[in-house]
């Protein structure tokens, strides 16, 4: 709940500083939420706990990825944040301008 107060409270900040000024450029709202999906760990309100090293080393289960059992046709681990950067971020980005571009401001 926190965390959602935080992004409310800092996107009416945004919206009041960008109504007393002109509009922001495209680049601009696309940067923003380029760089907050990014950085979505941050403001992710689901539990974003690690699983336990020292449970890990002993061959215990924690609740991590690797005690999980993948199909034969699961990418690499590498392959994640790589697709995150060129794929999941911009689309992301572009769909949040676009709402943004439609609304006129960033909190209601």
């Amino acid at each position: 709940a926190t965390q959602l107060a935080a992004i409310t409270v800092f996107f009416a900040a945004l919206d009041a500083a960008a109504a007393s000024l002109q509009a922001p450029p495209q680049w601009a709202v696309f940067a923003l939420f380029f760089g907050m999906s990014l950085r979505s760990r941050l403001f992710s309100p689901l539990d974003n706990s690690r699983p336990d090293l020292e449970k890990a080393t002993k061959g215990e289960a924690t609740g991590g990825f690797n005690d999980r059992v993948m199909p034969s046709w699961t990418p690499p681990g590498v392959t994640f944040p790589i697709m995150w950067v060129l794929i999941v971020a911009p689309l992301r980005a572009a769909s949040s301008m676009l709402v943004w571009e439609q609304t006129g401001h960033l909190c209601d």
